[in-house]
């Protein structure tokens, strides 16, 4: 097994401060993950290098994929003998895998896999799999392949076909993607699991608020589903490498604009935030840690308030090999929060109208 732990360390200090207060099984730990975002990413990161990906809980149902390789789907995966190797392959080899660590495995099938733990709420719920490919300086197994198919009863000529078509990465190029993939499945499952967090305490703030003042709802539900941004800048923090399709609906930003200009972010603040913003990120060159609310506009020329986060991503050898950063839409949490403070003021007042009342009844009686 190889130790990811360093190259981790954002990813780490997400799951050591992960509170427990949301007990939730496994399943529905996973149902608050965004799969469809984290399926998008990983679909567009495989267009770009070509290696694929896929995670799987631990019963070995697959629940993102970038796509199998034919010798996989159409033969390993559609015979019942080879198939029962897929399954193995996807629960028991995969499976004592360390946080931080990832294993590195040939299946009973003669293909390579790779697997790292996903951590959720100090639970492990997923595994990611980095697999179906051969390295660039492995040697031919050409003939080994070729008794499999006589073993399996496939057609010869299709299945070394299909063999010949499995993709040759460099090793240095799978470390990347590994990391790449472990890192950006924890930001997003993290900030779902915090989505359910928020839902659910402003869920029973509304409901303390209505018990108290008797009144008619003034609050309402934040949606589950909080649109994230999320990118990764190069090292020396000058060029965007990945911006998530998102970026057009919480910054109205399309996302060639952002890759031709990263600073056409600043064009969107507020004027009353944007030195403050400026300073933010000038310091991150010193703190190397960024975390600020600001507001932006948007198309319509309302405004919008966003989280901002970003961290550095180290190698194993301490050295910053690129930045990561968040964008979270707040807008209706602050909004809830300023109709929060407004109404306890009213009801703090009607308590103080309450209290001269009975004072002035009190008098009156006295008086007669």
């Amino acid at each position: 097994m190889t130790d990811l732990t360093d190259s981790f360390s954002p990813r780490k200090k997400e799951v050591e401060k992960t509170e427990s207060s949301v007990d939730c099984s496994d399943k529905s730990i996973i149902s608050c993950i965004d799969l469809d975002a984290l399926q998008s990413i990983m679909i567009d990161f495989r267009k770009v290098t070509g290696i694929g990906g896929a995670i799987l809980d631990l019963e070995g149902n697959i629940l993102v994929k970038t796509g199998f390789e034919k010798i996989c789907s159409d033969f390993h995966r559609a015979n019942s003998q080879s198939a029962k190797y897929c399954h193995e392959s996807d629960t028991v080899l995969s499976s004592g895998v360390p946080f931080g660590q990832y294993k590195e495995y040939k299946c009973k099938n003669g293909m390579l896999d790779i697997v790292t733990p996903l951590i959720i709420e100090n639970k492990h719920v997923c595994n990611l799999f980095i697999g179906q490919f051969f390295y660039a300086d492995d040697v031919p197994a050409r003939e080994l392949f070729a008794e499999q198919a006589r073993e399996y009863g496939f057609d010869e000529e299709v299945y070394l076909t299909a063999y010949d078509n499995v993709p040759r990465f460099e090793r240095k190029n799978v470390e990347a993607a590994i990391n790449y993939y472990s890192l950006l499945a924890t930001v997003i499952s993290n900030l779902s699991m915090n989505s359910l967090k928020l839902s659910r305490a402003l869920s029973d703030k509304d409901l303390a608020l209505k018990q108290l003042a008797d009144s008619d709802e003034k609050f309402r539900q934040i949606t589950d589903n909080i649109q994230e941004v999320i990118w990764l800048n190069s090292k020396d923090n000058k060029k965007v490498i990945y911006v998530s399709p998102s970026c057009k609906q919480v910054w109205g930003l399309e996302a060639e604009v952002i890759y031709s200009n990263p600073l056409a972010f600043y064009d969107t603040v507020h004027p009353d935030d944007l030195e403050a913003i400026k300073e933010a990120f000038k310091d991150y060159k010193d703190t190397e840690k960024l975390q600020i609310d600001t507001r932006i506009f948007k198309p319509d020329g309302g405004i919008k308030w966003l989280a901002i986060k970003m961290n550095p991503v180290k190698g194993v050898d301490g050295e910053i090999i690129r930045h990561v950063g968040l964008a979270v839409d707040i807008t209706d949490k602050v909004k809830v929060e300023h109709d929060l403070q407004d109404s306890l003021i009213r009801t703090e007042q009607a308590f103080t109208e309450l209290k001269r009342s009975q004072s002035r009844i009190v008098e009156l009686e006295q008086r007669n």
